[in-house]
């Protein structure tokens, strides 16, 4: 099943919150696509990996070539949670394809989670630490 997504629509947007283009990955898909929710990767950095953590600011400047996904990705499986894989449960996925300002210009990426039983958000600031269990959401082949 593939969807057309528009990678340039606009994501949950709550008070206070805001998004300026010299954030963003100039990695991320734009326009129109069409997605395979099956065929969603997750990508760690090597620096995510083997024991070792990344601060979120540094982390994001080691996604230059990788397709990361925008948020409102994020918010279509939220309503679709059966295209989410069971192994994602295990670990908190982040939309790297959004990167948001906060009313005091704190930059902060949005996540998705299994949290009491059910999926949900969430945010981390990019001054956090990312681990093995922290990878980003990218657009698979």
């Amino acid at each position: 099943m593939t969807i057309d997504f528009d990678f340039d629509a606009d994501p949950l947007m709550l008070n206070g919150w805001c998004i300026h283009p010299e954030d963003q990955l100039a990695s991320r898909p734009t326009s129109i696509w069409e997605l395979d929710p099956c065929k969603i990767g997750l990508h760690l950095d090597s620096s995510q990996q083997d024991g070792k953590s990344i601060k979120g600011s540094n982390l994001k400047e080691r996604f230059d070539g990788q397709r990361v996904l925008p948020a409102h990705i994020l918010d279509w499986l939220l309503e679709h949670t059966e295209k989410i894989p069971e192994s994602w449960k295990k670990k908190e996925v982040f939309f790297w394809g959004t990167i948001y300002r906060d009313g005091e210009g704190s930059l902060f990426v949005r996540l998705l989670r299994w949290r009491d039983s059910q999926w949900s958000w969430s945010l981390r600031w990019l001054t956090f630490r990312w681990t093995t269990f922290h990878p980003a959401a990218v657009l698979g082949s």
